[in-house]
């Protein structure tokens, strides 16, 4: 059975795993399309187990810092 954790839980059942965010930081990841979830009406749920949800958070997070790093990498080099 899948597990669905309401993104109002999910920030706290994420801390064992080592992800310290807030219900908005969660809820911009997950309109982002950080990790899967699911609509009912107005309530949204995470779609998987809080840890498998954590790793895609943490390569979400290493993909948008290499963005940045390349980016600041080519302006630089611009710059030269």
């Amino acid at each position: 059975m899948i597990k669905e954790t309401p993104l109002t839980e999910l920030a706290a059942a994420m801390r064992p795993f080592g992800i310290y965010k807030s219900y908005w930081q969660v809820f911009s990841l997950a309109s982002g399309g950080a990790f899967p979830v699911r609509r009912e009406n107005r309530r949204v749920f995470a779609v998987g187990e809080p840890e498998r949800i954590a790793e895609l958070i943490r390569a979400d997070d290493a993909r948008r810092r290499r963005k940045v790093a390349s980016a600041a990498a080519r302006k630089a080099r611009k710059a030269a």
